[in-house]
């Protein structure tokens, strides 16, 4: 058995081990092909086939990041689950003699038991001290803790001080705290990011609020972010999971600092029915709209409120694109636009170079008709058809002076938009992430 790095798309397996990749876990937990295949240019992603002989068995993905290995995702073919091959592709990342970690979901069911179970099998530890911790202060089951974390990847935390910081929180918390833990919650951060809204549902009055931290490492899917959101609606845990899913993807997968992706985002949202309506337990529910419009308008307040923090930021960018072929084509050149340095740093300089704009637009793959292509900032119109509309420099000057600036690119191809919240590259930047570890 061997482990075989496939450098790009165009290699031998390609198709048939991105296939597995797509097939062994859900959209929400793996990246897309645009995704994939930009971090495999980072030289510590490893993106490798397990092979026997000349026949795939399986995939390993994972980061190498000094002395630490990061398991992103394993996945053997299905025909050959349960034959062992697993655990050796386990044993061939041990052979490089640096220590593994990665993350699972909680063991709830089976399915999550067993993989759980695979791994300590395997000789992996499970990370239980803090919720053996919490749990006894509190008075819960460790397993209803859940553990989040950002920081500096591959450091361990200092159990120590943890332990006795759990100590000294619990005694220092009262219903008020919600601010201190806002606040509680920051690294690079400049300001607490928090949102709550409240509605009638089912003749009952029920509350939504959540804090969030982030500033760098923001292009999420789900970045160095963290979100917790509190609701006293009624709802079943299953219902609920799916409407975070989706909620997530109209809000903090909508937002980008830097382009950059942790690997430690959390959205946790906690519901303890306490409004006492009634219990909402599909979809289909007529409560359900409310409730779910409740959840996007509180989780886009805080992922709009990232962007604004975004690390050394001067700029709040709001990216629309309209006229996509597809809801996919928008999302994908909003995220081209926002991510794209040459359009930050313009942003920055307060240069009107709309030009910038439309080639990452252009250069997203998103389907666009050139000649018909409009593009405004500020409600001014830049490009007409395609074409520069000439707009004098002395007009677009106080538009880019503002601190939150909006831009609208029509790719003329369809009826569908989307739009993506992001923040301009200063100086600051460089400084923060430069003196990061220090």
């Amino acid at each position: 058995m061997l482990l075989k790095r496939l450098e790009n798309q165009n290699e031998e397996m390609w198709k048939e081990a991105f296939a597995l990749c797509e097939s062994a876990f859900p959209k929400e937990e793996r990246r897309d092909l645009d995704e994939l295949l930009r971090v495999m240019k980072n030289r510590d992603y490893h993106f490798c086939v397990l092979l026997d002989g000349d026949e795939l068995c399986g995939i390993v993905l994972y980061w190498e990041i000094g002395e630490l290995i990061y398991l992103e995702h394993l996945a053997t073919m299905p025909e050959k689950r349960c034959s062992g091959l697993g655990s050796a592709a386990l044993e061939l990342l041990k052979q490089e003699g640096k220590m593994i970690i990665l993350e699972i979901e909680p063991p709830t069911d089976e399915l999550t038991k067993r993989r759980l179970g695979f791994y300590q099998r395997n000789g992996f530890e499970v990370a239980e001290a803090m919720c053996d911790a919490l749990a006894k202060e509190i008075g819960i089951k460790a397993d209803d803790v859940v553990v989040a974390s950002t920081g500096v990847i591959g450091h361990f935390l200092p159990m120590d001080k943890l332990l006795t910081g759990i100590a000294d929180a619990i005694d220092a918390m009262d219903e008020t705290e919600g601010e201190s833990c806002a606040m509680a919650i920051q690294t690079t951060d400049t300001f607490i990011k928090k949102a709550a809204y409240e509605a009638e549902i089912d003749g009952k009055l029920v509350k939504i609020a959540g804090i969030a931290k982030g500033a760098g490492m923001i292009h999420p899917n789900m970045a160095t972010m963290l979100t917790f959101i509190t609701t006293d609606c009624a709802i079943a845990p299953d219902v609920l999971k799916r409407a975070v899913k989706a909620a997530a993807d109209k809000s903090f997968n909508m937002v980008v600092v830097d382009g950059d992706t942790s690997t430690n985002d959390s959205m946790i949202v906690l519901a303890n029915g306490l409004a006492e309506n009634e219990i909402i337990l599909s979809e289909e529910h007529p409560d359900y709209p409310a409730f779910f419009e409740m959840l996007v308008a509180c989780a886009t307040d805080l992922a709009k409120l990232i962007a604004h923090d975004g690390e050394g930021a001067t700029k709040f960018l709001e990216v629309n694109v309209v006229g996509a072929a597809s809801w996919q084509d928008a999302k994908t050149a909003a995220m081209a636009i926002a991510k794209s340095p040459l359009v930050k740093t313009a942003f920055f300089g307060e240069d009107p170079n709309w030009g910038r704009i439309v080639c990452a637009a252009g250069y997203s793959g998103a389907e666009m008709i050139a000649e018909k292509v409009n593009l405004e900032i500020g409600g001014v119109r830049l490009v007409e058809n395609g074409m520069n509309c000439n707009v004098p420099a002395e007009r677009l000057a106080p538009i880019m002076a503002e601190h939150d600036i909006s831009m609208t690119i029509d790719l003329a191809a369809g009826e569908e938009r989307a739009t993506v919240w992001t923040c301009d590259f200063s100086y600051e930047y460089v400084k923060i992430n430069g003196e990061y570890h220090t």
